[in-house]
């Protein structure tokens, strides 16, 4: 795991979150209802919105630097199974997905399911933390490591990755 920095995103991104959220959650509640494997119980808009908050602030960061890249929508009709970045300029073209993890989070995750689909084809995951007053801290981890040095654990709905948030 690869600590890059940390940055500062606009504080809007909250409230514009937030909003992308409960659009995306009423857009796909066929794909995260009760009964399916996607089912995300109550916690379903607070996993959207810091999702979305993750995909924002990497956006924010890759717009201020000279690097060309494309971005999945933030919201569609269904969820795609497509990187969230694809770096355009660097060699490779890495495929990102980006996770986001609350200030107080302890750890980073990585869904089993997701981790495995080969119609996905991630290389990195780009982790976002957020930390105090509009900053968050940035880390980057290639997709082999996830899936041979992170611990495989049963969460409340699904298996995922895991590894320790490295402390600043």
């Amino acid at each position: 795991m690869q600590f890059k920095g940390i940055f500062e995103y606009p504080p809007m991104f909250h409230e514009l979150a937030d909003e992308l959220a409960k659009l995306r959650s009423k857009m796909s509640k066929d794909v995260y209802k009760k009964g399916t494997e996607k089912y995300r119980g109550n916690r379903e808009h607070e996993i959207s919105a810091r999702g979305i908050m993750g995909e924002l602030i990497a956006r924010d960061y890759l717009s201020y630097r000279p690097i060309k890249y494309k971005a999945a929508a933030l919201v569609d009709f269904k969820p795609l199974v497509e990187p969230d970045i694809v770096l355009l300029d660097v060699p490779h073209s890495p495929n990102i997905d980006v996770k986001c993890a609350k200030e107080d989070a302890t750890m980073f995750y990585v869904n089993e399911g997701a981790f495995n689909n080969t119609d996905k084809k991630i290389d990195i995951y780009w982790f976002v933390k957020l930390e105090k007053n509009f900053q968050a801290s940035h880390y980057v981890v290639y997709d082999k490591e996830v899936g041979s040095q992170w611990e495989l654990k049963e969460l409340t709905y699904t298996k995922a990755y895991c590894a320790k948030i490295p402390e600043l």
